[in-house]
């Protein structure tokens, strides 16, 4: 038969192995709430980094490339940090982060990761996804203008106007219809811009084009509501009209990005 201490000493082992396990799980429990938080946080930074930079770019001092370029690298350390799985951020954020790397700064290869990966994001949304793609398209796209790869923009171009419209018909979604005139005003002036960046002939090829598809689809409308995502493509064209377009209003589109308010 056991002995009296021998009994409170299988008692002492087996409350010890309890307290052991409540204070693993309660450590366990600690961090993931700790985790939770992080990645909360983290989310939280890149969400207010991507609208950061979008105000940057309205803004008028030509130094917030700066800024703006920091702000992306610094979304991007954060999301090769903690992960989408973690984070599960929208396609938007990273399109947006991606958008004004591309507008404001020669970092194109952030801007297409962070492009490729808003393209995934939404693609798994099916039909819900749509807009998002489309716009994640012209990024891309201007990604390949700004490298002088006039067959990869235009691919994106014709990827973007051909989601929108397989759902801009009569039962389309009016932001989906406003799209497609917007994404062939986009395709005009990003052509015109990878003319300067080496895109030569073949480039102007689809300048030419894009603008007599534009027009169709009321360009001269665009610039008299000073559709400012447009003038803001048109004001990155150096040239006066590098492409000798006849009936291009280039300057005027840059005075409305000049103008913004």
């Amino acid at each position: 038969m056991r002995t009296f201490l021998e009994i409170v000493t299988a008692i002492v082992a087996v409350l010890a192995l309890v307290v052991a396990f409540h204070a693993n799980r309660i450590a366990g429990e600690s961090l993931a709430n700790a985790n939770t938080e992080s990645y909360r946080s983290a989310r939280s930074e890149v969400g207010a980094a991507a609208a950061r930079m979008e105000e940057l770019d309205l803004a008028r001092s030509r130094r917030n490339g700066v800024q703006i370029e920091i702000l992306g690298s610094q979304a991007d350390m954060l999301i090769e940090q903690y992960g989408q799985a973690n984070l599960q951020l929208p396609g938007q954020v990273y399109r947006i982060i991606a958008q004004y790397l591309v507008l404001d700064t020669d970092n194109l290869l952030v801007a297409k990761k962070l492009a490729d990966e808003a393209a995934r994001i939404e693609r798994e949304k099916g039909s819900a996804g749509t807009l998002e793609l489309i716009r994640t398209h012209r990024v891309l796209a201007e990604i390949a203008a700004q490298d002088g790869l006039v067959d990869q923009m235009n691919m994106e171009y014709e990827a973007a106007l051909s989601l929108a419209e397989a759902y801009s018909g009569p039962t389309g979604s009016a932001p989906i219809k406003v799209s497609t005139q917007r994404t062939r005003a986009f395709a005009l002036f990003t052509s015109l811009l990878a003319a300067e960046k080496g895109g030569g002939t073949e480039a102007c090829d689809a300048a030419n084009r894009y603008f007599a598809d534009a027009t169709d689809d009321r360009l001269e409308n665009l610039l008299q509501s000073h559709n400012l995502d447009v003038a803001r493509r048109a004001y990155r064209v150096s040239a006066k009209n590098p492409c000798e377009i006849p009936g291009l209003k280039l300057q005027r589109w840059k005075e409305v990005w000049r103008n913004r308010t």
